[in-house]
């Protein structure tokens, strides 16, 4: 799928432009820079030196940019651009496009290639490749010698393709990129080749090569490097214009006429030129038409295709004469300053063209050359000027010279004899249609005809000479000179000077209209007329007017001022100079009142005097107005004034004489009510105050504040301001009484008491703060001192927290700033004092540690003194701890004492180890808990003696050996550590004894090796070595093998095989075999359950696993082979002298045997067992497993049979976990695990390996039918489809994707009912239903679809009826019942979460909501389905449904 050829002007382009919206994280800066850039593909076109700037057309993919979208291997074949333009394809993002191209200069071969190659489809269709629909591979095109090129386009990169350049290529996946043309001035060959190809196989052009050509040498604007590409181009189709209109004139085509000229001329635009119906090129030079097909145009090639008539029934059309072109191609030499060889050719052939002399045609009686014609028609054409005017002679005259007028500029005299006569003609004609039109209007007299204008009459007039004889002429001059005397007149009437009535005008405007000919100076009359009528009515009706101030002042002076303009002389006038004198008097007195104070009552009397005046003065109602506020002010101000002390609302009475005052100030007319209403408000305030002072608490300062301003005001008589000196009384009262019990520090019920008597008093009290900040700082003070009194008694519960000493300091501070008596202050002094001695007792007894801490030396004397000192110590520590504890505060010294106390304990615990010899375990405990001591403590020099003593301690016990199992140390190790006693400041006497011991020890078996290595060689045997190592071990897997069958004469332990009976064994729970703690060592150091220890070696057997770690060989080198001994063995049996290490060897070999024969019947029972009990396996496995590696011969063919026997145990284990698991194995384990059985030769018999195949044949079987159902395509009925899943999900295998599959089978759709079939599908956009189009006779995908279901309708519903009726009552079509997803969650919710169906679908169709083939059904999800049921009662409530679709 290619998508190519995307207006950007639709669906946007990838590089910024002008118009487009500027994203926010973009700078204004860099956006510009990128909208102007050149490397912009929207302004490469229109580039300076581009040929086509000259087109204002968007042209999609020339002028604006085409995008496109590839996906993987989409391509586009072999093809050139349009007019042969350059192109830029600019690759966005994406990946990669191929690119192959052939230049231009191989064009030609290409197209030979091609055509050989595909000679069929050439012959059907000579333009395929215009087509883009042909690709050949480029190898072809190498192997017949066309040059093939191959590009790479990354994106970033840019990729130029050149004119004629024939280019292909395809994408290596999804990409976008855009691509447009341009054309430099080195295209404008390649363009015209271009037009002639798309003339050849007559294929619609871009846009005209001629105009552009014309349009582009008009402008201008082409550098010195663009003109000779220009002027041979234009050269180029001036000759072939010029050949072309020669050849239609030879061919007696004499009829001509220029085209209608464009509205635009200077751009390229195509929407007006006609194209040629042959060839379906622009028409923009020339074209020829005919009279019998006036719609239908060729150009001068095809001028012979035209119609059926003769040539002389022909037109040609014209642009542009020859002349005309030919000055075009000399304009390009005016601004071309290099004088080239080409440009002087281009310039001889210009001029040796212009020869027309030589264009000649046959006629009858001979041959007549143009230039003839043209002189001989110049001379009739004279002739016509000296005669009167006749139209029929003119016309013949110019229809003559259609044959002359597109050629050269050899018929410039043509042209001008040929202008003259138009312009007489225009002017005869013209002086005739104003005679006519005179005359007719003289003749009717109506208003319906146009009179002739006198300008237009001068027109033709005032020519001078005269183009033409015309006798009219005289007799239109006449009647011109008439109506410039009534101009005159109506001038005259019109001056300032004139004193003319409306009578006289009325009459001169008459006479103008008896005129035939029509005079501007009418309207001037006229509207002079109207305007005197007009000023007369207005001024009727000023005087006359009887309502007051009903006439504006500006009207009357308005008009005044037209009465000065129109000069006329009318009674009216001296009337309205009258009635303006009255109104001037009277704007006069009242100025006079308003400049200065006005009082009220001056301004009653002039407006009782002009209160029947009809001019609405100004100056009169701004006086009307002042009075008028002056009256209301007063009288709202009376109205709020009665009763005013009595009112309640105080508030409101203060914000209406603030208004009423702030409205006095503002009156021009002076009142003398305003000071009083300034001394109510002071009262107005002044009992505001009280009121809130009797509804609301105030300080008392300001309640004596008020009083004092009534007593000013002489208000204080008022009940208000009598309640309010009450209240003042009683508060006055009570400060006094505060004030005497902060002086005597009374109890706290006093200062409650003095609360209680505030809340009756409605003042702010200044001392009722402090009273109250007293009695909150005692009971504050009392709150933080309640857990510090209740420490003082010896019961204080243990899990409180701690208190703090310095909180206890700190109340005790506070205690003295109280204001009230309180007993617990004493209380509080107490329990500060116990605190204090505690401390100091603590203090005594941490210098005592300190100081016993400092002890260096300690010897054997001063040990058996310090332990009863510690012991002592750390009983007075625990005294005094529990004392302070019991005190409840959290002290410093008691993480000191603890810490001493425990370093003391450790102390104790290791002096103790001086008189005895310690465990290791012992020792290693004491040393992890001095890891955990105080640093400060353990770095005193008693802590650090007994510390490097205890580390010596455990050398020491490293060295010592306890048991067989434990570390073997060299001798120099014990010395060395025996060395390191006199280091040491502690002595332990046993177990430097010990270690004595031990080395002493050493040295005589080491004095016992050195002897039997002094011996000589013959004295040396191997009984002595021998019977110390191999036969020992022997011995030891021998018994292993014995115990296994019952014999058990003693429990020694499996690894040391020693029964020392002082120290502890321990039991496995599985073997019952016995084993050493000590042997055991890091494996189960700790292990307390002696019932639930399992031994490694049934663990492994037990766990299944591959490889064997669960044991070791006891004892270090290698162990000899038992074959090498029997040949050792035989080898003896050969010599001539006995030797006693014949029978040593003898006697292992026997032993070997031995335990050969017990492995080889212990590893052949268990590889020939195939029951399903693997306990009896396991038992004789563990048994085989730990003799082998007893035994101090090693038997490789024995070994190599345990290992099997080994590895099928494990296969075996396994098998039994998978079975017995509670999740179901997958069918890929069995078959691994099976393959895995393969490989160790597990028997067919075995009962595990039969138990799996038989899982294996059960599973694959299902799962075969569940594939085939889920691609029927709905064959199976959906109630065995039901069946075939629950037979699956009862399986002992896990079947995932068919379950999965047989799921998506059982889910019906449409109005079919059938499950997904691959068929084209539509969801319904309410309930997402999916229907298939041909099921509701669907042909296309809508944007919105709503289903029958949800929107039916009432019309008649057939298709689908039948189908209907089946469904709903026949058995045989009963509703399928669809089983319910596995969740109840809405279908709504899961589409938010998951990818929406539309969207999995891989080869959906462009629509969103349509479904076409893709590869498998896995797309169709269970949990996204709905069963039928959802829609059942909907649709039964319709009788029948739509075959079609609801589109909104």
């Amino acid at each position: 799928m290619y998508g190519s050829d995307l207006d950007t002007s639709v669906y946007g382009s990838g590089f910024p432009r002008v118009n487009d919206k500027k994203p926010e994280s973009v700078e204004d800066e860099i956006w510009d820079k990128y909208c102007a850039s050149p490397w912009n593909l929207n302004n490469l076109p229109k580039l300076q030196g581009s040929m086509l700037r000259a087109v204002h057309n968007n042209i999609a993919g020339v002028m604006v940019p085409w995008l496109y979208v590839g996906m993987l291997f989409s391509s586009f074949c072999w093809h050139f651009e349009d007019h042969c333009f350059y192109s830029m394809n600019y690759l966005h993002w994406g990946e990669p496009k191929c690119w192959y191209s052939v230049p231009g200069s191989e064009a030609i071969a290409f197209e030979k290639v091609m055509r050989n190659c595909l000679p069929d489809l050439f012959d059907a269709q000579p333009d395929l490749l215009f087509q883009l629909v042909t690709m050949l591979d480029p190898s072809v095109l190498q192997e017949n010698g066309v040059s093939v090129y191959s590009v790479i386009q990354e994106p970033g990169n840019f990729v130029i393709t050149f004119p004629r350049s024939y280019h292909g290529g395809f994408n290596f996946g999804l990409n976008c990129a855009e691509a447009v043309n341009f054309a430099p001035a080195d295209w404008l060959p390649h363009g015209g080749f271009g037009a002639e190809l798309y003339q050849l196989y007559r294929k619609a052009a871009v846009l005209s090569h001629e105009e552009l050509l014309c349009v582009v040498a008009k402008a201008n604007d082409c550098d010195s490097k663009a003109l000779p590409y220009l002027k041979k181009e234009l050269h180029r189709i001036y000759a072939k214009e010029k050949n072309c209109r020669e050849g239609l004139w030879s061919n007696g085509i004499i009829k001509s006429s220029p085209m209608s000229p464009k509205k635009c001329p200077e751009f390229v635009g195509t929407e007006e030129d006609p194209t040629c119906i042959i060839c379906q090129q622009y028409l923009f030079l020339s074209a020829v038409v005919c009279c019998c097909r006036p719609s239908a145009f060729v150009c001068l090639e095809h001028c012979k295709h035209l119609c059926e008539c003769k040539p002389n029934k022909h037109r040609l059309l014209y642009r542009h004469t020859l002349a005309e072109l030919k000055q075009l191609v000399l304009l390009i030499d005016k601004y071309n300053f290099d004088e080239t060889p080409q440009c002087r050719d281009l310039q001889r052939q210009l001029s040796c063209s212009d020869d027309s002399n030589a264009l000649t045609k046959k006629v009858k009686g001979g041959h007549v050359s143009l230039a003839k014609l043209a002189e001989e028609w110049i001379l009739r054409s004279s002739k016509i000027f000296q005669i009167p005017f006749s139209r029929d002679a003119y016309v013949n005259a110019l229809k003559e010279t259609e044959q002359f007028l597109w050629a050269g500029s050899e018929m410039d005299a043509v042209r001008a004899v040929a202008k003259n006569l138009i312009e007489a003609q225009n002017w005869a004609e013209g002086i005739k249609d104003c005679l006519c039109k005179i005359e007719s209007w003289s003749c009717n007299r109506s208003h319906n005809l146009e009179k002739v204008d006198l300008e237009h009459v001068n027109n033709f007039l005032n020519l001078n000479p005269l183009p033409c004889i015309e006798p009219g002429h005289l007799k239109l001059k006449g009647y011109a000179e008439e109506a410039m005397i009534l101009v005159q007149e109506i001038d005259s009437a019109l001056s300032t000077s004139s004193k003319s009535s409306i009578p006289e005008l009325e009459q001169l405007y008459s006479r103008a209209c008896e005129v035939p000919i029509y005079v501007k100076e009418m309207e001037k009359l006229m509207a002079r007329i109207s305007a005197l009528k007009v000023w007369v009515d207005n001024v009727k009706k000023c005087i006359l007017e009887k309502c007051p101030a009903a006439i504006e002042v500006d009207v009357l002076y308005r008009l005044k001022s037209e009465m000065l303009e129109l000069q006329v002389q009318l009674p009216e006038v001296e009337m309205l100079m009258d009635l303006l004198r009255h109104v001037e008097s009277c704007q006069a007195r009242c100025n006079e009142i308003l400049n200065g104070p006005i009082n009220l009552k001056n301004v009653e009397v002039l407006l009782q005097e002009l209160e029947s005046i009809t001019v609405n003065i100004p100056e009169l109602k701004l006086l009307r107005q002042y009075h008028g506020d002056a009256v209301s002010w007063i009288s709202h101000f009376n109205d709020v004034h009665v009763n005013i002390h009595e009112r309640e609302d105080q508030e409101n009475v203060v914000d209406e004489l603030q208004c009423i005052l702030k409205q006095g100030l503002l009156l021009r007319i002076q009142v003398d009510e305003l000071p009083l209403v300034e001394v109510e408000l002071k009262k107005a305030y002044c009992r505001k105050e009280a009121l809130k002072a009797r509804r609301t608490k105030m300080t008392l300062f300001s309640i004596q504040q008020l009083m004092e301003e009534a007593a000013m005001l002489q208000i204080e008589g008022e009940q208000l301001f009598v309640d309010v000196s009450g209240v003042l009384a009683a508060a006055m009262h009570w400060e006094e009484r505060a004030a005497h019990i902060f002086a005597t520090e009374a109890q706290m019920s006093d200062f409650e008491d003095v609360i209680r008597t505030s809340k009756d008093i409605h003042v702010i009290l200044p001392s009722l703060d402090d009273v109250k900040d007293a009695i909150s700082m005692a009971k504050s003070w009392l709150k933080n001192s309640k857990p510090f009194l209740g420490s003082s008694f010896p019961a204080a519960h243990p899990s409180c927290s701690l208190l703090k000493v310095e909180a206890l300091k700190e109340l005790v501070s506070q205690s003295k700033l109280l204001k009230i008596s309180l007993e617990e202050r004493t209380m509080i002094h107490s329990v500060l004092k116990n605190c204090l001695e505690w401390e100091h007792d603590s203090c005594s007894l941490l210098e005592e540690v300190d100081c016993l801490f400092n002890t260096n030396n300690i010897d054997n004397a001063l040990i058996n003194g310090l332990i009863p000192k510690i012991e002592h110590l750390v009983t007075m520590i625990e005294s005094i701890l529990e004392t302070g504890l019991s005190l409840g505060f959290d002290f410093d010294e008691i993480p000191k004492l603890q810490n001493a106390r425990s370093i003391l304990q450790w102390c104790s615990k290791a002096l103790s180890f001086c008189s005895v010899a310690p465990a290791l375990p012992g020792i290693e405990s004491l040393m992890e808990n001095a890891e955990h001591l105080p640093v400060t403590c353990a770095s005193s020099a008693l802590c650090s003696s007994l510390i490097d003593g205890v580390k010596w301690l455990k050398k020491a016990s490293e060295v010592i050996p306890v048991s067989c199992n434990g570390k073997i140390c060299k001798l120099s190790d014990a010395e060395e550590v025996l060395s390191e006693v006199q280091r040491i400041k502690v002595s332990f006497p046993l177990m430097v004894g010990q270690l004595l011991k031990a080395i002493e020890k050493h040295k005589l078996w080491k004095e016992q090796i050195l002897i039997f290595f002094g011996l000589k060689t013959e004295e040396r045997s191997w009984s002595k070595l021998l019977q110390l190592k191999i036969k020992h071990t022997l011995d030891r897997s021998l018994y292993i093998y014995k115990k296994s069958r019952g014999c058990n004469p003693r429990d020694p332990c499996i690894h040391c095989f020693s029964d020392i009976k002082d120290q502890e064994l321990l039991t496995c729970s599985i073997c019952k075999d016995c084993y050493h703690l000590q042997c055991l060592g890091a494996t189960l150091g700790h292990q307390s359950d002696a019932e639930a220890y399992v031994c490694s070696y049934c663990q492994f057997i037990g766990s299944g696993s591959i490889s064997r770690n669960g044991g070791a060989l006891r004892f270090g080198g290698k162990r000899p082979e038992l074959n090498m001994l029997i040949e050792l063995l035989s080898d003896a049996e050969g010599l001539c002298v006995g030797i006693e290490e014949r029978d040593v060897v003898q006697q292992l070999v026997e032993l070997a045997i031995a335990c050969k024969d017990c492995l080889t019947e212990l590893t052949d029972f268990t590889l020939a067992y195939l029951n399903r009990d693997l306990s009896i396996i396991s038992e004789k496995l563990t048994t085989a497993l730990k003799a082998v590696e007893m035994a101090g011969v090693y038997y490789n063919h024995g070994n190599n049979r345990l290992e099997l026997a080994l590895a099928r145990n494990s296969w075996r284990v396994r098998v039994n976990k998978l079975l017995e698991d509670s999740q179901k194995p997958l069918i890929q384990h069995i078959q691994k695990i099976l393959k895995e059985g393969l490989a160790i030769s597990i028997p067919p018999e075995d009962h595990f390996r039969q138990k799996l195949t038989e899982l294996k044949c059960i599973g694959l079987q299902w799962a075969e039918n569940a594939k085939k159902v889920s691609m029927d395509s709905g064959a199976l009925g959906l109630d065995e489809v039901c069946e075939l899943i629950t037979q699956g999900e009862n399986l002992p295998v896990h079947f995932e994707k068919e379950l999965k599959l047989l799921r998506a089978r059982s889910m019906l759709y449409c109005i079919c009912r059938k499950p997904y079939d691959q068929r084209a599908m539509i969801a319904c956009d309410q309930c997402d239903e999916w229907y298939h189009f041909d099921c509701i006779k669907l042909s296309s995908a809508p944007k919105i679809y709503i289903c029958p279901a949800c929107k039916p309708h009432t019309g008649e519903l057939s298709v689908l009826l039948s189908v209907n009726k089946e469904r709903s009552t026949g058995a045989k079509y009963g509703e399928p019942q669809t089983p319910s997803p596995p969740h109840t969650e809405s279908r709504r919710k899961n589409i938010e979460a998951k990818p929406s169906l539309k969207q999995m679908m891989p080869a959906a169709m462009d629509h969103g909501n349509i479904l076409r083939y893709s590869d498998g059904i896995d797309c169709l999800f269970w949990r996204n389905r709905k069963p039928f049921r959802r829609v059942a009662k909907r649709r039964a409530e319709v009788e029948s449904l739509s075959p079609f679709f609801h589109i909104q």
